[in-house]
C-alpha cells in the first residue's frame, strides 16, 4: 500500500516537472520579444565583449550578474570585505560623513549600550534634519515657480563663464531669511547654495522669500542640526569664529632624525595645523613603549596620534593631530591605508583617507 502511494507521487511530481518545462518553454516563443531573457548570464565584464560589440540578438534581453551583498544583523556592516566591491575603499560624499561615523559606532557598539543609544540618537537627528530641509526647499521652489518648474529652476545651472549668483549680498539675505523661518541649513544645506543664488537669479524679492519660508515651515524640528542656537552658520561657515581644518601630509622618509622632527614642529607652528599625517616614517612599533622616544617625538603641544605599524613592518602611516581642537576615529586600517573621522566637538567634519600604498596588492 505504502509503495503503491509512493509510486503515484514519484508519477505526480514527474508530470508536474514536465508541465512546468513545457510552460517554460512556451512562455518563451509566446512572449513578445522585448520580453524574453537570454538563458546564458551574462557577467559585466562582457559589456564591451564581442557579442555585444558584434549586435548580437536583440530579440532576446541580456540577463547580467550584478553583486548582491546581504547581511545578517548590524554587525555585519562590513560584509562586503571579501567580494570586488569592499565597503573600505568605497567612495563615500564627505556630506555623508557624519552619518558613516554615527553608523559605525551604532554598529560597534555592545547592545543596550549608552554609546549605541547615543549614535541611534545621532542617526535619527541627522536624518530628521536632512528631510526637513529638502522637504523645506523643494516646496519652496514649487510654491516660487510653480509645481512643474520648482525643482527645474532650482537645480538649473548657468552657463560656463557665468557667476553662481548676479547679486551676492541677495543670495546672503536669502539664506539667512530661510534660516529664520525653517532652521539651520547646517553643512548638509549647502548643497542648496545653488538653489537659493537661482531664486536671487529669478528676481524674486525678500518679501516674496519671507512669506513663502514662513508657510512651507510651520514648525522647526527639535533637533540640534536644526536648531539656531549658534547663530546664522551656514553663510558665515560652520563655525564661526573658527578658522577652516588644517592638514598636512609629507613622504617623510624617516623620522628619526631631530632635524626633521624640528622642522615639522616649525610647519605645524607657522601654519597652525591641526593634523599632520607622517608617511614613510621608518619608525618601530617598540620605539612607542619608550615614553622619552614618545615625547621627543611629538609635533603638538597637546598631541594624540594613531598609526598601522601592527600591520606595517615599515611603519608607514602615522597620524598625530592637536587634541585641543580636534579628535580622530579610525573606522579602517590596512599595511597601506588608515581611514577616519575628524571631527570638532560632537560634530563629525571630514571622512579622511591616509594612504602609503605598496607594490604588492593587498
Amino acid at each position: 500500500m505504502a509503495s503503491s502511494i509512493r509510486s503515484k507521487a514519484v508519477a505526480l511530481f514527474s508530470i508536474a516537472a514536465i508541465c512546468v518545462s513545457l510552460l517554460s518553454l512556451l512562455s518563451f516563443h509566446l512572449l513578445p520579444s522585448y520580453a524574453r531573457l537570454d538563458p546564458v548570464l551574462r557577467l559585466p565584464s562582457e559589456i564591451f565583449g564581442p557579442r555585444l560589440e558584434a549586435g548580437g540578438d536583440d530579440s532576446v534581453g541580456t540577463r547580467w550578474a550584478i553583486l548582491i551583498a546581504g547581511s545578517s544583523g548590524y554587525r555585519n556592516h562590513r560584509h562586503q570585505e571579501d567580494n570586488c566591491l569592499p565597503f573600505k575603499s568605497s567612495a563615500v560624499s564627505q556630506r555623508d560623513a557624519d552619518i558613516v561615523y554615527y553608523w559605525l559606532e551604532f554598529c560597534n557598539s555592545p547592545e543596550g549600550s549608552s554609546k549605541k543609544l547615543d549614535a541611534q540618537k545621532e542617526l535619527l537627528d541627522i536624518m530628521t534634519h536632512r528631510m526637513h530641509v529638502d522637504k523645506s526647499i523643494n516646496l519652496i521652489g514649487k510654491l516660487l515657480f510653480g509645481l512643474e518648474k520648482g525643482i527645474e529652476v532650482l537645480s538649473a545651472v548657468r552657463p560656463t563663464g557665468q557667476p553662481l549668483v548676479d547679486d551676492w549680498a541677495c543670495l546672503k539675505s536669502m539664506v539667512r531669511i530661510f534660516e529664520t523661518h525653517c532652521g539651520s541649513l547646517s553643512e548638509y544645506g549647502m548643497k542648496y547654495y545653488r538653489s537659493f543664488a537661482n531664486i536671487c537669479n529669478a528676481g524674486i524679492n525678500n518679501e516674496t522669500m519671507a512669506k513663502v519660508s514662513g508657510e512651507v515651515c510651520i514648525q522647526i524640528p527639535s533637533t540640534r542640526r536644526s536648531s539656531l542656537r549658534r547663530g546664522f552658520n551656514a553663510w558665515n561657515g560652520l563655525y564661526q569664529g573658527r578658522k577652516a581644518q588644517s592638514h598636512a601630509t609629507w613622504n617623510i622618509r624617516g623620522f628619526n632624525n631631530p632635524d626633521k622632527i624640528f622642522c615639522c614642529k616649525n610647519l605645524v607652528r607657522e601654519y597652525d595645523l591641526d593634523m599632520f599625517c607622517l608617511l614613510e616614517n621608518i619608525i618601530l612599533l617598540s620605539n612607542l613603549d619608550d615614553p622619552w622616544f614618545c615625547m621627543t617625538h611629538t609635533v603638538f603641544n597637546n598631541e594624540m596620534s594613531y598609526n598601522n605599524f601592527e600591520l606595517a613592518s615599515s611603519g608607514r602611516s602615522w597620524i598625530k593631530w592637536n587634541a585641543t581642537k580636534i579628535s580622530f576615529s579610525p573606522t579602517f586600517t590596512s599595511s597601506q591605508m588608515v581611514t577616519g573621522i575628524i571631527a570638532h566637538g560632537s560634530q563629525s567634519l571630514i571622512l579622511i583617507s591616509v594612504i602609503y600604498a605598496s607594490t604588492t596588492f593587498e
